[in-house]
């Protein structure tokens, strides 16, 4: 059972969270928050994101690089220690062009707590973002890039899914000091969502489904 607990976090670890950062902070500016939220299942007869729970803490090193690290809470709850650190880097500035661009290369760490089976996964997000008012609120789109390197999966298989990639469009709704961000994902688009114990909806047929996500942040 505990093994199977751990598997299942891995299979679910690319929908655990929205993007940490997509628009970097400025130089020391600092910044906590909440991620809540997952992929959409049918519950009862209502529609409900899985309630994944992540913290993570960020600094701003220069105006075009954050760096960050993250906790995810859930998966510690079911004796998982989930991990990742990573960078915002801009690439693009909207000073320049009509649009900002950001890449996130980040690393993904996961231990259970009871026979140490462990997991790496480098990921990368990708993501355009344009402010439209005083305040700094942004709308971004852009994609999320897992890496599963191994060479099995559970059971000796082999890992037919060593890319996974989830295109998503958010909102960041920036206040004095909170910000609160609203994310909608396409997960695994490349993986099929048949013949699995959790009931997924399916919106775009045998392929991946949906996932939503509230951030809550406190910059200081």
């Amino acid at each position: 059972m505990k093994k199977l607990i751990f598997l299942a976090i891995i299979g679910l670890c690319l929908s655990c969270t929205s993007s940490r950062i997509v628009k970097p902070l400025g130089k020391n500016e600092k910044e906590v928050g909440l991620s809540l939220g997952g992929p959409l299942v049918h519950f009862s007869d209502l529609v409900i994101p899985i309630p994944f729970t992540s913290l993570h803490y960020a600094q701003g090193v220069t105006d075009d690089v954050t760096a960050f690290g993250g906790l995810h809470t859930t998966s510690l709850i079911a004796g998982v220690i989930q991990i990742d650190a990573g960078a915002v880097v801009n690439v693009l500035s909207e000073e320049k062009y009509y649009f900002g661009l950001s890449t996130t290369p980040s690393i993904h760490f996961m231990t259970d707590i009871w026979e140490y089976n462990s997991k790496l996964f480098p990921t990368i997000d990708i993501n355009a973002y344009r402010t439209y008012n005083a305040r700094g609120s942004f709308f971004y789109f852009g994609m999320t890039n897992w890496f599963d390197l191994a060479k099995y999966q559970a059971h000796g298989e082999p890992n037919a899914h060593k890319w996974l990639f989830a295109p998503h469009f958010g909102h960041t709704a920036i206040r004095k000091k909170w910000n609160i961000n609203i994310e909608l994902k396409y997960l695994a688009p490349n993986v099929s969502n048949q013949k699995l114990v959790v009931d997924y909806i399916k919106p775009f047929g045998d392929k991946g489904t949906l996932g939503l996500y509230l951030g809550f942040n406190y910059r200081f």
